[in-house]
């Protein structure tokens, strides 16, 4: 235990190397004056992803590729960077040099600065204290994945080698897969960086790093609350609600939604610089700041690109209708808001550019779905029951509760009106009825609401808390609201102590020892036949740590992982229409012989309990001699 504690503690410092040395290297050049250091932090962390993605895009556009020297040498110049532009601002002519007090000052006066720096201090070891129980809480309900859980993952790996055995971005996925490359690659990024310092397996580095991100959104949470409020009661509480309460986006790790968990920590931040680019005084810096996020949450995930324009829409149209009632068409804010977002989306066109060549048939438009079109009762009460269920358990129902009186109060309140609207529009798009923008589905706004419902929420829970000191006697009022909150929060915990759902986890133990068998005693040529399942789309899944076999150890199987949907239809076709024979097969009858001919087997993978190929119905066919068993997997060799 002391050494593995020791590891995780070694992977959280090379993770703050990936995550924070590229934009802090932006704050100490371009520091945000008006910001506390958990603020600086969530932003520095944003940055440092959104500055990695723009630089894998850069060097991808111009056919370039990173040598392991040259990743070290360019983290080398971020640290004298860094350093430099610590020493400039600590220097007598640094632009950030403190004056010193007047002769003849007050007294107290020197007294109000060390209280107040003492204050500050100790509200920051506070909040850091907070992350990093919130960061083991998040180690401590994944502690029994050995590989990250469900389907995405298996790709996420299958990326993340192929960045690091290329230097850079792949044209494709060759040799593994025969399709182009186009997938939203801000994680993937920050992932094969993170592998590449720490020498962690692909799988090993999603896995880890995927916990360090969903705990880092509460910090990013905290920021936006701060732009929103300017008040740290708020802020603070809606960080700690998302990261310890909320059900999302914990488990996020029992999908593999790696991707939109780091487009939901850059979506927050981004938000809030489009908040603060109203300060004159440092406009510039933050319309660039916004350029760079509002990039990397486009580089990130589609969906949290897609939920950052809904935000700019909403605040964009609060400015002018506000300033229309005064009389004025435009403002500063109007224009450094729009700068900003078209920066990022210039900054961010090469790539979408790709997608939109290889992927612009998935994005069919938009439609209008209304309770009255035919569609059946059954279907629409499925659907809502779906997006319920994606709220819950019992604990975020009552979260999700709290948070519609927040909305109510939210809406008569001019500076959380445009968060109010924003997940107002939110949570219509979870319903079945609506505008329906494609692909995205009402699912896919469920599992995202976990924001505007902490952020009202918390606004609620402070909003009660000041009305309860007219209340006599006070204390007791508010103790009783505070044993609510500390009631849910106890709640929550029991709740989320093991978030995976063991419906999701593919791999065990047993089938990592395998995985490194496969590696060490199988030919690179190797073809695996495993068990599959239909999944969704009409496209198949594996149902093991088979699965798991092509991005880990290289070998080829008759089923591959999920990006295999983006080949030609009839290549499509013919791949679902082997694994749809495979998901009927329970011995060696002909048609398995026939399949395993057909395919080139050379190996097959099974395990006790899951698939219909079982062992014990495998263990007496011709040709096929038992090359490997432990722990209930079985991994056969084909005889000629």
């Amino acid at each position: 235990m002391e050494t593995q504690l020791l590891s995780i503690i070694g992977h959280i410092a090379v993770a703050l190397l990936v995550l924070v040395l590229p934009g802090l290297t932006w704050l100490v050049w371009f520091p945000a004056l008006e910001q506390d250091s958990i603020q600086q932090l969530a932003g520095a962390i944003g940055l440092s992803i959104s500055l990695s993605a723009l630089t894998a895009q850069f060097l991808f556009v111009l056919g370039w590729h990173l040598s392991a020297i040259s990743v070290v040498a360019l983290y080398a110049l971020l640290g004298f960077l860094t350093v430099l532009g610590l020493l400039r601002r600590r220097s007598p002519t640094g632009h950030r040099r403190q004056q010193k007090p007047k002769l003849g000052a007050g007294l107290p006066l020197p007294f109000c600065r060390i209280h107040m720096r003492w204050h500050r201090a100790g509200a920051t070891v506070l909040s850091l204290g907070l992350f990093m129980l919130l960061l083991f809480w998040r180690f401590y309900q994944v502690r029994n994945l050995a590989l990250p859980a469900w389907v995405d993952s298996v790709h996420h790996a299958l990326i993340v080698r192929l960045i690091l055995e290329k230097g850079g971005l792949p044209q494709d996925l060759l040799p593994d897969l025969p399709v182009p490359f186009y997938y939203h690659f801000g994680f993937h990024v920050v992932a094969s960086l993170f592998a590449f310092w720490t020498r962690l397996s692909p799988a090993q580095s999603i896995l880890i790093l995927g916990q360090i991100l969903n705990a880092a959104v509460a910090l990013s949470v905290y920021r936006l609350g701060m732009a929103i409020w300017s008040d740290r009661r708020r802020a603070g509480l809606a960080a700690v609600l998302v990261g310890f309460v909320s059900e999302m986006p914990a488990y996020y790790a029992s999908w593999g939604r790696y991707t939109l968990l780091t487009g939901m920590l850059l979506l927050p931040l981004a938000m809030s610089t489009a908040l603060e680019v109203r300060h004159e005084r440092r406009q510039a810096h933050y319309i660039a700041e916004l350029a760079m996020l509002t990039a990397g949450v486009l580089l990130s995930h589609y969906l949290a690109g897609l939920l950052l324009a809904i935000f700019f829409l909403v605040i964009g149209t609060q400015v002018i209708w506000v300033r229309l009632r005064r009389g004025k068409v435009c403002t500063a804010h109007w224009w450094a808001l729009g700068l900003g977002a078209a920066g990022g989306l210039a900054l961010a066109s090469p790539w979408l550019w790709r997608v939109l060549v290889f992927a612009g048939s998935f994005a069919s438009g938009s439609k209008l779905v209304l309770p009255l079109q035919p569609a059946g009762q059954e279907n629409w009460e499925a659907q809502w029951s779906y997006s319920w269920s994606l709220l819950g358990p019992m604990h975020n129902h009552a979260l999700v509760l709290f948070s519609l009186g927040g909305l109510i109060t939210a809406a008569f309140r001019p500076r959380a009106r445009g968060l109010a609207l924003w997940g107002a529009i939110l949570a219509l798009e979870s319903s079945p009825w609506g505008l329906r923008l494609s692909p995205f589905r009402p699912d896919h706004f469920a599992i995202v609401l976990f924001l505007p419902v902490c952020l009202l929420a918390s606004d609620l829970f402070v909003g009660v808390w000041q009305v309860l000191r007219d209340v006599r006697p006070s204390w007791a009022a508010r103790a009783i609201l505070v044993g609510a909150v500390l009631s849910l929060s106890v709640w929550a915990l029991q709740d989320t102590a093991s978030v995976v759902n063991p419906a999701t986890v593919l791999a065990t133990p047993a089938d990592m020892k395998a995985l490194s068998w496969i590696e060490d005693h199988t030919p690179l040529d190797a073809r695996f036949l495993i068990n599959v399942t239909p999944w969704q789309a009409g496209a198949y899944r594996g149902v093991d740590g088979g699965y798991w076999i092509l991005p880990y150890t290289q070998r080829q199987t008759v089923l591959p992982p999920a990006m295999y949907t983006w080949e030609e239809k009839d290549e499509v076709a013919r791949i679902n229409q082997l694994a749809e024979q495979t998901s009927h097969l329970e011995s060696c009858t002909a048609q398995f012989w026939d399949l395993v001919r057909a395919t080139g087997v050379t190996y097959l993978y099974a395990t006790s309990d899951r698939g219909t190929l079982r062992p014990e119905k495998l263990a007496s066919c011709p040709r096929l001699r038992l090359a490997y068993q432990a722990d209930g997997v079985f991994i056969w060799q084909v005889s000629e």
